[in-house]
């Protein structure tokens, strides 16, 4: 091999090991700026968190607040602006949406994030379509908006609320609905209405057990000592009250109406009977109206349900 060849080589060799050293740089390079850019990211993205979740904490304290009372709320909203986490809570709002819905908006602030939060809500009683201290069997609910909800199913309860009989059935007695014995209302009974004047329900006291005949509408409160039996194809409008722990409300379906329009709220077992063999379930459907009537004759103290209809993020 010639000295000139040699010589090539060894630069050639050098001219490799010099790419290859400033490949390394720049790689070195990129990574650092591809390092620094990640961390900004991330650091966005941590930010963009704590944003959310101090936004999503203030609407569930904000929809607790609207749950206990509107002076309540009128606290939370007045006391603004306040911190959670690493975000300040910039705004609380409250306003009655397009569908006659309340709503409630709320805004977080991070250094370099904003989030707001609009909840549709809707206030409901705190008593729930079914209540026991037994067993509930075979019949299913349907909500104020008419969707299969088994959650307003509350069974088994520890004990039953407290409920001033005394006042309901001394409504009953002032409206001349007082029956000693068992009692078959005629259809449309008392008035084809479950208000007896504005605001003010129809009560009816039965000393004994109480049977809605098939085909007929019966409407009101409905405090009831013995069994109730509702047969196929009746519907109550209004409340099944029936304190009576030794004793049966029965619901003789169909499964495609409601044997109750309002609630049932019992001491005793709570049984369905539909169709052969008792394949189907009976079904109810919740009037939150109608309880909020029968909270109010029963004096009965629970405090508001909000539901959350949707949540819209900007």
């Amino acid at each position: 091999m010639k000295i000139s060849d040699k010589k090539n080589e060894k630069g050639f060799a050098s001219g490799f090991v010099l790419l290859f050293v400033v490949t390394l740089a720049l790689m070195g390079v990129g990574g650092a700026i591809l390092m620094k850019s990640e961390g900004k990211r991330l650091g966005s993205n941590i930010e963009s968190l704590q944003t959310d979740y101090s936004a999503q904490s203030a609407m569930w304290f904000a929809i607790q607040a609207t749950a206990v009372s509107a002076d309540t709320l009128k606290y939370v909203v007045d006391n603004v602006p306040f911190s959670i986490g690493s975000a300040t809570i910039s705004d609380i709002d409250t306003f009655i949406s397009n569908n006659g819905k309340d709503a409630i908006t709320v805004e977080a602030r991070t250094a370099n994030c904003v989030r707001r939060i609009t909840a549709e809500i809707e206030k409901l009683p705190g008593v729930l379509a079914i209540e026991s201290t037994n067993s509930v069997n075979n019949v299913d609910v349907r909500d104020q908006n008419n969707n299969e909800n088994n959650q307003l199913i509350d069974q088994n309860r520890a004990a039953m609320r407290v409920i001033d009989d005394a006042n309901l059935q001394a409504i009953a007695v002032s409206q001349g609905y007082n029956i000693s014995g068992n009692y078959t209302p005629p259809d449309g009974w008392p008035n084809g209405s479950y208000y007896n004047a504005p605001g003010v329900p129809n009560v009816t006291y039965i000393n004994g057990n109480l049977t809605v005949s098939s085909g007929d509408d019966v409407f009101g409160i409905f405090y009831v000592q013995g069994n109730v039996n509702i047969e196929y194809g009746a519907q109550v409008h209004g409340i099944i009250y029936a304190p009576n722990g030794a004793n049966t409300v029965t619901l003789n379906g169909p499964s495609f109406s409601n044997a109750v329009e309002g609630g049932i709220i019992s001491a005793g077992p709570i049984e369905g009977e539909c169709g052969f063999l008792n394949l189907f379930d009976s079904q109810i459907i919740y009037n939150p109206q109608f309880i909020r009537g029968f909270m109010a004759c029963g004096n009965i103290d629970a405090p508001d349900r909000v539901e959350t209809q949707s949540y819209t993020y900007n």
